[in-house]
């Protein structure tokens, strides 16, 4: 059955996997997610999760990330969240 709990643990899961992505391997200049390579997508749907930053840009690839995290991209996803993290 489809809840909004399941959605929930869903996010939570994507969220927990960019935490842990990041916490072991810190951003550097030779990462391509780093440099601004990484093309931010506007039909990966509207998944969205408020972060605390100023940054629209920081913004955009976060939740690129966990669209992709969620739709188990999950290297993708771990260089649109590298990307937000630069």
């Amino acid at each position: 059955m489809y809840t909004k709990a399941f959605d929930l643990g869903l996010i939570l899961v994507a969220v927990l996997f960019a935490v842990s992505a990041l916490a072991h391997e810190p951003v550097s200049a030779a990462d391509p997610g780093a440099s601004g390579n990484v093309a931010l997508h506007d039909d990966l749907g509207d998944l969205s999760y408020n972060v605390d930053t100023k940054s629209e840009l920081a913004q955009r690839y976060f939740d690129q990330g966990l669209r992709l995290a969620y739709a188990f991209h999950h290297a993708e996803a771990l260089r649109s969240f590298r990307a937000a993290q630069a």
